[in-house]
């Protein structure tokens, strides 16, 4: 399970694990307005997204009435894909940002 939270003032959009501790934060990983948090392992703690509205196929108002989510992490060949799913006014939808960890690289 996951925490999110969609800031509409400053339209950002925030999907962490739920049992995500401060001690086990290690690095992050800026790419434009996303920004991927890692533990040392580097598996997937959460991810920022800044201008949300304008980086994702959502509106202000869908953004506002997520009522599920799911944060998943997809390794290939030395790449990462970070896949978030999300439920909102009965309906889904998913993005997905991909990456290489320069710590594996």
């Amino acid at each position: 399970m996951v925490d999110y939270d969609y800031n509409k003032k400053a339209d950002i959009l925030t999907v962490d694990l739920e049992d995500r501790q401060p001690e086990d934060y290690d690095r992050s990983i800026a790419i434009g307005d996303y920004t991927v948090d890692l533990d040392e392992a580097g598996s997937i703690l959460g991810i920022e997204i800044l201008n949300a509205t304008r980086n994702l196929p959502y509106t202000s108002k869908e953004l506002q009435s997520i009522e599920n989510a799911d944060l998943k992490q997809v390794r290939r060949s030395g790449a990462r894909t970070v896949i978030v799913e999300i439920e909102y006014s009965s309906n889904k939808g998913a993005f997905s940002l991909g990456y290489q960890d320069s710590i594996e690289a």
